[in-house]
């Protein structure tokens, strides 16, 4: 079980130290969508790499597993974050708190709709598949045994002898396994070929020093001018005042605003 946990645990560990490790290189490359592209491909390696170290108690399949598991958390740190990055600015600053729980509250859909497709493949396939594995070893209570062992299989692993290592229950139970999870693997494989194709239509400008593209949103994004850029009769940052006024207006018909006494005035 510690074992389990253990590789459990291996996708979220590695994903954030890649997310961390990309951003430093970020900010010398200024481009994101090489990592976006190389995280979808690695996802598929890793889907391939689970696909044939599924199952199995020697030592090579548990590391191609392992492995399997440290190409994914690469391909999690490659992928997400990047892409956040990019909406994030692509947008007006305004609206940046918006985009991100929009992107965040998709990342989580996503996830909920992936657990419900693996959740209708497990249940749908595998009691059948354990009954049928049981059948084939002719246990004499398979239909008995496989509804106990669906609905507890570490009780079944931990408590009775038949679910030892080496036993035949144990082996037709572990093949049953390893047959739903391939379909779940190629379910993945089908998925990160989508995603493959959806980050090569992304874009790849150059980021900036503003927290915006010059072009967010079709509009132009200018940096603030300095104090001696700026007209007297200006409003906005950096702009001087005239004797505590702002001049408004145009030429023809100009008013101030006197900030002392909070009046409107002739100029």
């Amino acid at each position: 079980m510690k074992q389990a946990t253990w590789i459990q645990n291996i996708y979220s560990f590695v994903s954030v130290v890649t997310g961390v490790v990309v951003g430093v290189i970020v900010r010398y490359v200024r481009h994101l969508k090489y990592f976006a592209v190389a995280g979808t491909l690695l996802f598929v390696l890793a889907f391939g790499l689970l696909y044939r170290y599924r199952g199995g108690t020697e030592t090579h399949q548990l590391a191609g597993l392992v492995g399997a598991e440290v190409v994914l958390g690469v391909a999690g740190g490659l992928f997400p974050y990047p892409t956040q990055a990019l909406i994030q600015a692509a947008v007006q600053h305004e609206r940046t708190a918006i985009v991100t729980a929009l992107y965040l509250a998709s990342y989580s859909i996503g996830s909920a709709l992936g657990n419900t497709i693996a959740g209708g493949i497990w249940i749908n396939t595998l009691p059948n598949h354990i009954l049928d594995r049981f059948n084939e070893i002719g246990i004499a209570d398979a239909q008995a045994l496989a509804t106990s062992v669906y609905g507890d299989p570490i009780g079944f692993i931990d408590k009775d002898p038949r679910g030892a290592v080496g036993q035949p229950e144990r082996i037709a139970l572990m093949t049953a396994y390893g047959e739903v999870q391939r379909y779940l693997t190629i379910t993945g494989l089908c998925i990160s070929v989508l995603l493959v194709i959806a980050s090569l239509c992304l874009k790849n400008p150059r980021l900036g020093d503003q927290q915006s593209f010059q072009d967010a949103e079709g509009f132009e994004v200018s940096s603030v001018d300095s104090r001696e850029n700026k007209h007297p009769g200006d409003v906005g940052p950096g702009a001087e005042p005239e004797d505590g006024r702002y001049t408004l207006g145009n030429e023809e018909n100009r008013v101030g605003v006197n900030h002392e006494k909070n009046q409107r005035v002739p100029v």
